[in-house]
């Protein structure tokens, strides 16, 4: 007779197919995330996780990668100065249902965000990875790579926040990029 403790449960555990391309493909990020160099934050955020703000800086410019990323530049000892630019351009694939996550890799100072959509029961992925050069200090770089598995080519909407001269947030530019069927793309910015 075994312990009652040792039964395997009845019940079945259901797991979201964009969980697991999600977790896959911050499977590469394990290491540093053991180590306390890295943070994660899921969109939506998952139970019982901090969430944190995922920023690049290099002490003369910066930007929060989420949302309105609008640049902050030095002004006397700190990042305290708005400058009316949102150079983060974010990525879409309209009617997909997706999930994503912001990495913040402490050490090196970069953001990396996976999105995860599902075709079907495929797994497209779109990782971005953004960072502010050290040496060169007025130097913002945004990096995308996107992996289609299906036999389907997607499209790609681009974001890019407009604004008016008085500062104000207006509308988000759409540009759109046909991606061809299995191959991976790159583009930096």
């Amino acid at each position: 007779m075994w312990p009652q403790w040792l039964h395997w449960p009845n019940t079945r555990l259901t797991v979201d197919s964009m969980d697991l391309c999600l977790d896959s493909k911050l499977e590469h990020f394990r290491k540093a995330i053991e180590e306390y160099n890295a943070v994660v934050s899921h969109e939506p955020v998952r139970e019982n996780e901090k969430t944190h703000l995922p920023f690049i800086g290099n002490g003369y410019i910066g930007s929060v990668v989420n949302g309105e990323s609008q640049l902050f530049l030095k002004y006397g000892r700190s990042l305290s100065q708005p400058v009316n630019y949102y150079p983060i351009i974010h990525v879409h694939m309209e009617g997909l249902p997706h999930k994503s996550a912001h990495l913040t890799d402490i050490k090196s100072g970069l953001v990396n965000k996976i999105q995860c959509f599902m075709l079907d029961s495929l797994c497209i992925s779109v990782a971005s990875q953004y960072y502010v050069h050290r040496r060169h200090s007025s130097v913002l770089i945004q990096e995308f790579r996107v992996h289609n598995p299906t036999e389907l080519p997607v499209t790609l909407w681009n974001f890019v926040i407009l604004v008016s001269q008085t500062g104000k947030a207006l509308s988000a530019k759409q540009e759109k990029h046909q991606q061809d069927v299995t191959q991976s793309w790159i583009t930096r910015r």
